[in-house]
């Protein structure tokens, strides 16, 4: 689709091919960006739901507790 694009705009071959390449080496970077992106979004705003609608305990429920020796 972007060579029919470019070539229709009646640009040379090899600046299509130069494009398409800055394009291709570029993306993951772009790519990698979206992600963290997302994931910080994703974990943000229920955070911030919670908060609002006072869902987090501040408190522990229990204290921990050791583990229960073995019989022999």
């Amino acid at each position: 689709m972007l060579t029919l694009t470019t070539a229709a705009v009646g640009l040379p071959p090899a600046v299509i091919a130069a494009g398409i390449a800055v394009v291709i080496g570029i993306d993951p970077i772009l790519d990698m960006m979206r992600t963290a992106t997302n994931v910080a979004g994703q974990i943000t705003v229920p955070v911030l739901v919670a908060a609002q609608e006072d869902l987090p305990d501040r408190e522990p429920q229990q204290e921990p507790t050791a583990p229960e020796p073995v019989a022999r």
